[in-house]
C-alpha cells in the first residue's frame, strides 16, 4: 500500500513517478494506491497512473485505488474510470485484492490529445 497526499501536478510529477516506481519494484501480488489524501489530481497524474497500471497489468499485478471525488472525477472525464478500480476505503480495496475479486487491470483505449 502506498499513500499519497497533497497535489499531483506537473510540479510533483517526478516525486509521484518515483513513488509509483518504488511500489512496483519489489515482488508484489497486488497494489493498493491510497489517493484519499489528495486534494488535486491533474493530467500528469492520469498519464503516470495509466502507465503504471499498464506496466502492472503486463506483470499480472492487480492495482486498486482508494480515493474520493478528487480522483474519480478526472478518471471519469478522461475515460479511464472503467479501467481503474476505485474503492472508498483501504479496507475495501485490500479485501478486493485478497478475495481475488480483482484481476490485473487493462487499459485498451487512447487518451484524446
Amino acid at each position: 500500500m502506498q499513500g499519497f497526499s497533497g497535489s499531483v501536478d506537473r510540479d510533483s510529477a517526478a516525486d509521484f513517478a518515483a513513488a509509483l516506481d518504488r511500489v512496483s519494484s519489489g515482488s508484489v501480488d497486488g497494489i493498493v494506491l491510497d489517493f484519499s489524501g489528495l486534494n488535486f489530481f491533474g493530467t500528469v497524474g492520469l498519464v503516470l497512473l495509466r502507465s503504471f497500471i499498464d506496466d502492472a497489468g503486463r506483470r499480472f499485478i492487480p492495482v486498486v485505488v482508494v480515493g474520493g471525488r478528487t480522483v474519480t472525477r478526472p478518471l471519469e472525464l478522461c475515460g479511464m474510470a472503467p479501467y481503474v478500480k476505485v474503492f472508498e476505503t483501504i479496507e475495501d480495496a485490500g479485501r478486493a485484492l485478497t478475495q481475488d475479486r480483482v484481476g490485473p487491470s487493462t487499459m485498451e483505449f487512447t487518451v484524446p490529445e
